[in-house]
């Protein structure tokens, strides 16, 4: 068995901030993601694993709730464990100590067929207790109609998997929103469902909804590939 949390510390370097010199939401995305796949790498579930036999972990739906941004240049403390699974679905919590936390809901999927599959988990082990008390759940899309923003997808947008990483939604989300609220606004919480893979020549048109809800439709057919929400509260800083 190996280590059921796995913790290592982090500065919040330039390439993690945003123009506010604060942690930015695609860092944190970013660093979560790492850290997941340096746990996974170390319980024998990691990519050197999982591409010798022909499958792919995914993520399905992921919540993030920030009490505070750390500030460029301060090191803080990661920590992540995974939950039992359930059928199918791999939940994995996520925090940086004091500042942040989250929960993502990963599936494992054939790289051929592109179905789900059942996971293997190699020798990790899992947290039964003391997890964080929330879990992702679904975002209903809502009535398409015109968007307010349209992003090509670029060669920097693809993962290892040859599909969108879940940063540049994110990065698409904030994108989509005036610079005003950028500077008046301060994020509490995101949290995002996957509905479809975005590849190579797709545009996606971002589109706003009430309540702080967003979603994403593919240009081509019109399907809807992602929903999301967004929380925040005023700042005057």
């Amino acid at each position: 068995m190996k280590e059921a949390i796995w913790t290592q510390s982090q500065a919040i370097t330039s390439y993690l901030v945003n123009f506010q010199r604060r942690l930015s939401l695609p860092g944190l995305l970013a660093l979560f993601q790492e850290m997941a796949w340096n746990h996974a790498e170390h319980s024998g579930h990691g990519y050197s694993m999982i591409t010798g036999h022909s499958h792919a972990w995914v993520l399905a739906r992921q919540r993030i709730e920030v009490d505070r941004w750390p500030d460029w240049n301060e090191v803080v403390e990661l920590r992540t464990w995974l939950r039992p699974p359930r059928g199918l679905l791999v939940f994995r919590d996520f925090e940086i100590v004091g500042c942040a936390r989250g929960v993502g809901t990963w599936m494992s999927i054939d790289t051929v067929s592109r179905q789900p599959r059942a996971p293997q988990l190699g020798e990790a082990n899992f947290l039964v207790a003391g997890h964080h008390p929330f879990q992702p759940v679904r975002i209903e899309p809502f009535a398409v109609s015109e968007g307010v923003a349209r992003f090509a997808v670029r060669p920097g947008d693809l993962d290892l998997n040859g599909h969108v990483n879940n940063l540049s939604f994110a990065q698409w989300i904030l994108d989509s929103l005036p610079m005003s609220v950028h500077r008046t606004y301060q994020l509490e919480s995101y949290e995002v469902n996957f509905l479809a893979e975005v590849c190579e020549g797709d545009a996606v048109v971002v589109q706003h909804g009430a309540r702080g809800l967003f979603q994403g439709w593919r240009e081509s057919d019109r399907k809807i590939v992602f929903t999301a929400q967004l929380s925040s509260s005023s700042s005057s800083s």
